[in-house]
């Protein structure tokens, strides 16, 4: 572009001919592709996040569990999966509106997100429910000491719209 930018284009080039059969000159026409190369991005983006939370969707979350399993298998060390539950969401989102039980959701999912380390994954299983993919474990300690953490931050309420939730989590582990 005249401002320096870099952009996609679909470009044709032709070549033309004069009368005795000699290439004379090229002709070049293209087409801005940008909108369609930002489609194709979102596309690819939405087929593996959550559009509400934008975590990792279930796809996203089960292939890099395998990938970290595998992993696994060349370091020793576990890999732990953690289900959380929003305690209390189908009551919020059924007596206050969908729109304020999204708006929990992603709340709670930003603030499960601050105390998540560099390869842990949270994931956005449906509903209220999540997963939390914590791989080179070595220690049970490190994910009674993740958990306890999870807990003590849904102590606190959500304000959302000026409105004090309460929504606690449920868990559940299992080690491979």
């Amino acid at each position: 572009r005249k401002s320096g930018e870099v952009y996609p284009q679909w470009q044709t080039i032709r070549v033309i001919h004069d009368d005795q059969g000699k290439v004379s000159h090229y002709v070049a026409v293209f087409s801005d592709i940008s909108a369609m190369k930002n489609s194709e991005h979102e596309l690819a983006h939405l087929a593996h996040h959550d559009p509400l939370t934008d975590l990792p969707n279930r796809l996203q979350a089960k292939n890099r569990m395998n990938e970290a399993i595998a992993r696994r298998q060349d370091d020793g060390d576990g890999v732990a999966l953690l289900y959380l539950d929003l305690d209390n969401f189908k009551t919020i989102n059924d007596s206050l509106g969908q729109a304020m039980g999204d708006q929990l959701l992603k709340a709670a999912a930003q603030r499960m997100q601050t105390l998540l380390r560099n390869h842990e994954m949270l994931a956005r299983h449906g509903a209220d429910e999540f997963f939390l993919m914590v791989p080179n474990v070595r220690e049970p300690r490190q994910l009674t000491e993740l958990a306890s953490q999870l807990l003590e931050a849904f102590a606190l309420p959500f304000d959302i719209d000026g409105q004090p939730l309460h929504s606690t989590l449920s868990r559940s582990e299992e080690r491979r």
